[in-house]
């Protein structure tokens, strides 16, 4: 008699069914990992939602732009200097969606919003996509 165990839950079976064990294990594996699946996308739907913190906080509090964002000129005021080598890769890539907003500047915030929860979503699309694509070649190629 062979015992399969896991996670805590014990199972016995005969030879004759080891085949239905085998698939009921996997079954319970493959389970755990669309749970696992659907976790991860909950977490990223919440973060992509969270992005209008970046447009709403310093606002709120008339902090100018959001921590981070700055310009090479933004940060040459803000800090005294811009290091060389930022300066030269500055001009190097240009968003896709420059500041995260579909409006412009002068957007209304309801704008704003509705375009941070945008470019979060069609990140998480890119990447998602991307990331499948790599898998799928990896996993055809046996590597």
């Amino acid at each position: 008699m062979i015992i399969f165990r896991q996670r805590g839950r014990g199972v016995a079976v005969d030879g004759s069914d080891s085949r239905q064990a085998a698939m009921t294990t996997k079954a319970r594996a493959d389970s755990g990992q669309a749970a696992m699946t659907g976790k991860l996308w909950t977490g990223l739907l919440i973060l992509a939602l969270l992005t209008p913190l970046g447009v709403i906080l310093p606002k709120a509090f008339n902090a100018g732009d959001a921590w981070g964002e700055w310009g090479i000129d933004k940060l040459e005021k803000l800090v005294g200097y811009a290091p060389e080598g930022l300066k030269k890769l500055s001009d190097l890539w240009k968003a896709p969606i420059p500041d995260y907003n579909f409006g412009g500047e002068k957007a209304s915030m309801a704008v704003q919003v509705i375009s941070y929860v945008a470019s979060g979503l069609i990140g998480i699309l890119v990447i998602s996509l991307v990331m499948y694509v790599i898998s799928r070649f990896i996993a055809k190629n046996g590597k």
